[in-house]
């Protein structure tokens, strides 16, 4: 009868916060009885229990889990390439944004680690790996295992522990649901040392207006369009095409400079991704990316269509 109660429970919340009653906050799952039981055996179950067991066992799963915990616990129609390395801004507001007390880059960071690792099973940094963000680079790799420690001790001591947790299983199902999944790995694939051409670049810098040398009228700034912007231009809309953070976009034209030149050049990528960030880009800024928007837009169906573009075509030419 308490089985019974408990799996036609309207809410799965329910069921998994009765689960985790069962469960030692301070021990990994792999350490719990019933846990290493169920994956041991793997036995049939209905969707709603392992619906509900997949999120106990995965919240806070590190590299050194027991083999058993290596693969999903349930299957989902949506894999790790149909999840943007970096949180899709619709999809924050719609399920975290309201959650306050943590940095919105860590935020967006987990849940999409959270959402890979539920579709492929395994650890944080699996599904880092899987998901292309490790890049050999051990700064980076610092950089982004930071986010989830830093979320998951934020959850814990939340007013309530569960609710970060709810909102991933929200999302998941929502995207479980969807005939219109993204390839977000054949879009990085796509552009992979990919920047913006000459013949582009100069349908742009045809639509920033502000004229150059000294300010223009109404807090203008002086008009930069050298190799550099486009190289910055470059990064953004790799960021735009593939929903990810501009550190791991290709900078081939930076590449190619010679060392103290590829640092100016990326603390200028970085400067304006902040402005990005903190909505204090300029009137140049401004009409940059409404640019980088429109060839967004048009990039995005031919790579979708499993097409490579070439760097020389753009939405005007």
């Amino acid at each position: 009868m308490a089985a019974d109660r408990l799996l036609r429970s309207a809410d799965p919340d329910t069921f998994a916060g009765h689960l985790r009653i069962l469960t030692n906050a301070d021990c990994r799952p792999s350490k719990v009885g019933w846990i290493r039981a169920f994956l041991d055996n793997r036995p049939e179950c209905s969707e709603g229990f392992l619906h509900a067991v997949s999120s106990v066992v995965h919240s806070y799963a590190r590299r050194n889990l027991a083999r058993n915990l290596k693969e999903p616990v349930r299957a989902t129609r949506f894999r790790p390439e149909h999840i943007p390395q970096f949180l899709e801004e619709d999809w924050h507001q719609r399920h975290f944004a309201h959650m306050e007390g943590i940095a919105t880059v860590h935020l967006r960071r987990t849940v999409a680690l959270r959402l890979s690792q539920t579709a492929s099973g395994g650890a944080i940094q699996r599904a880092a790996d899987r998901m292309g963000l490790y890049l050999g680079d051990p700064a980076m790799a610092a950089r982004i295992a930071d986010s989830p420690k830093r979320v998951h001790r934020w959850a814990r001591n939340r007013p309530d522990p569960l609710e970060f947790e709810a909102a991933i299983r929200d999302l998941a199902a929502e995207l479980d649901a969807r005939d219109d999944l993204i390839d977000y790995e054949r879009r990085r694939k796509a552009l992979k040392n990919w920047c913006i051409g000459p013949q582009p670049w100069q349908e742009i810098k045809a639509r920033i207006a502000v004229p150059g040398g000294g300010f223009a009228p109404g807090g203008g700034f002086p008009k930069d369009l050298t190799d550099r912007k486009r190289n910055i231009a470059s990064v953004i809309l790799w960021a735009l095409v593939t929903q990810s953070e501009h550190f791991f976009a290709p900078t081939p034209a930076c590449d190619q400079q010679d060392p103290q030149t590829q640092k100016k050049w990326r603390m200028s990528v970085d400067a304006v991704w902040a402005r990005m960030r903190h909505r204090t880009t300029r009137p140049t800024d401004n009409m940059l990316i409404t640019a980088l928007h429109e060839y967004a837009a048009y990039l995005i169906p031919i790579i979708d269509r499993g097409e490579t573009p070439s760097s020389d075509i753009s939405p005007w030419t």
